[in-house]
């Protein structure tokens, strides 16, 4: 089976070697093989996991919640399916408030113009 260097995976993933050791530290990571030099070597299913938390982070989807759903995925307790349809479920209700704020402002400023 093939192994990655940090090096490479910062390269292959876009993303910096702090931010994989970052996540390593924080147990989104978990189980990273080292090598007979004791540095971190990566396989493909390790990768595969730094896409998903990659995925995970670009849906604004807060650290804690994360780990919690990378804990979940490691121990077969629950699918990907499942996670992005209750997240999906979360960013929907945060447009809706988002949606009233601006109506409220919206509204706000249309009586400000009629008043001046």
């Amino acid at each position: 089976m093939e192994k990655y260097t940090i090096q490479e995976v910062s390269d292959m993933k876009d993303i910096s070697k702090s931010k994989l050791r970052y996540y390593e530290k924080h147990g989104l990571l978990m189980n990273i093989e080292r090598n007979t030099h004791n540095q971190r070597v990566y396989s493909h299913k390790d990768i595969e996991m730094i896409s998903l938390i990659q995925c995970f982070s670009l849906l604004n989807m807060p650290l804690k919640q994360i780990k919690q759903n990378v804990d979940k995925l490691s121990e077969d307790e629950t699918q990907i399916s499942d996670i992005l349809e209750a997240h999906l479920k979360v960013l929907k209700a945060e447009r809706e408030i988002v949606d009233l704020r601006i109506s409220a402002i919206e509204e706000k400023l249309s009586q400000t113009s009629k008043t001046s």
